[in-house]
């Protein structure tokens, strides 16, 4: 926020109550009690954005599936996306993927991000820097923000 960088937030889950409207492969992995609105379905206090700071919601693991974030992005400028958050094997995945295919840049933070099975979650990290970006961790991040970027990655 100090460097005036543009932040976005997804949120995940299903917009009916029944789960209906989410993906086929994504409903046993989501809680079809949980819907658009409810407490489970909002982001965390320590996190959440400021005014004027875009929430994306989402019924699919992509960020960009369905959610018009491709051409806010680009209408800002945006080239470089840094990902954070969960679940690092299914979402953030998905976002970072679909993103690298849209043609932005993907750094993935990898102390930032969290999955459900470790073994998932290291392979993400591991299929990221070599297939879809960088992995670095939130303090070569900010040394890069500052202009003191790292060697590493």
């Amino acid at each position: 926020r100090q460097r005036s960088l543009h932040r976005l937030f997804f949120t995940m889950g299903p917009f009916l109550s029944n789960a209906a409207d989410i993906p086929r492969s994504t409903y046993g992995r989501v809680a079809s009690n949980v819907t658009f609105g409810d407490a489970e379905y909002q982001i965390m206090e320590a996190l959440a954005p400021e005014s004027g700071e875009l929430v994306f919601p989402k019924n699919t693991e992509s960020g960009f599936i369905g959610t018009g974030a491709d051409l806010i992005l680009r209408n800002l400028g945006v080239e470089t996306l840094i990902l954070v958050g969960g679940t690092s094997s299914s979402c953030v995945n998905a976002t970072g993927r679909t993103g690298a295919d849209l043609g932005f840049r993907i750094v993935l933070v990898e102390d930032a991000v969290s999955g459900f099975l470790p073994l998932l979650h290291d392979a993400t990290l591991i299929q990221f820097s070599y297939f879809l970006g960088r992995v670095i961790s939130t303090d070569q991040v900010i040394q890069e923000l500052i202009g003191h970027p790292t060697d590493t990655a």
